[in-house]
């Protein structure tokens, strides 16, 4: 069961140590501090030590988003979306490893269990009817008829003296 440990952060932009000895580019141990009245009473924040790295939990930071202009803010708004996206997809890739790696220790491969085989594409049919007047239109029969075709037909055409040999 991991253990709970009380863990604090501000956004600096600098390097700093933790504890642990490792470094993490754009955070600092702070003090325990009571949450923001309001937000969860006065409980502090608390994070998981899974022995790999700590979760955090804190209320969201005041970056003065009223005095920034629009441009400020949608430029803000994109980083944060392509961050969004970036997660998504290291979570998805992670997820993927893993899921693959379980099916390789059983002895297949993640193709086998989930059943992606690829459709196999078909051919265009060849043509079987031609305009009479325009040969480069053609139409090989399946599907909604081309408007050429219902013209020559309401004309009196025959389909046969449109078919091709």
């Amino acid at each position: 069961m991991p253990e709970l440990v009380t863990l604090t952060t501000r956004h600096i932009g600098t390097q700093t140590q933790h504890p642990t000895g490792g470094a993490n580019d754009d955070h600092q141990l702070l003090p325990p501090q009571p949450l923001p009245a309001g937000s969860c009473g006065s409980l502090l924040r608390q994070a998981i030590n899974t022995g790999t790295f700590k979760t955090r939990a804190a209320p969201m930071a005041d970056f003065g988003l009223k005095a920034l202009s629009l441009s400020e803010l949608k430029k803000m708004q994109k980083d944060i979306a392509k961050a969004i996206s970036t997660y998504q997809d290291r979570q998805t890739a992670d997820a993927r490893a893993k899921v693959e790696a379980f099916a390789r220790e059983l002895g297949y491969s993640l193709a086998e269990l989930v059943g992606t085989e690829k459709k196999i594409a078909r051919a265009p049919k060849p043509a079987k009817y031609r305009h009479p007047e325009n040969p480069a239109l053609t139409w090989s029969g399946r599907g909604r008829k081309p408007q050429w075709f219902v013209e020559a037909l309401a004309a009196g055409k025959m389909a046969e003296v449109m078919a091709i040999c």
